[in-house]
């Protein structure tokens, strides 16, 4: 189980929450030079399904831990997963609510 660290500010009623973790910062700051899909166009890095499963999955922990909005929203949230980097999100949120219904 990988920890889950995030970078989070609340400015202006807006909350700005980052995930922080070497699988994305390596691709931002390492020898990929800011290239988080791929090495070049039309080509996925081999780990992005591990990255974005994480990123999700992250998520879901930043909406049930941090004080967004000066406090945890729990279930008082919309998600919206528009994209397929957080595909994942609802998925990873029906198998918590399956495993423990008291969340």
């Amino acid at each position: 189980q990988e920890p889950v660290h995030f970078f989070h500010a609340y400015k202006n009623k807006i909350d700005y929450v980052f995930p922080h973790h070497s699988l994305f910062s390596d691709r931002v700051f390492g020898p990929a030079g800011s290239k988080l899909y791929g090495p070049e166009w039309s080509k996925d890095y081999e780990d992005n399904q591990v990255r974005f499963a994480y990123f999700c999955k992250a998520a879901t922990m930043a909406i049930q831990e941090l004080p967004l909005g000066g406090f945890p929203y729990g279930d008082n949230v919309v998600i919206v997963g528009n994209e397929w980097h957080s595909a994942l999100v609802p998925v990873y949120i029906e198998a918590q609510r399956r495993q423990d219904p008291s969340k």
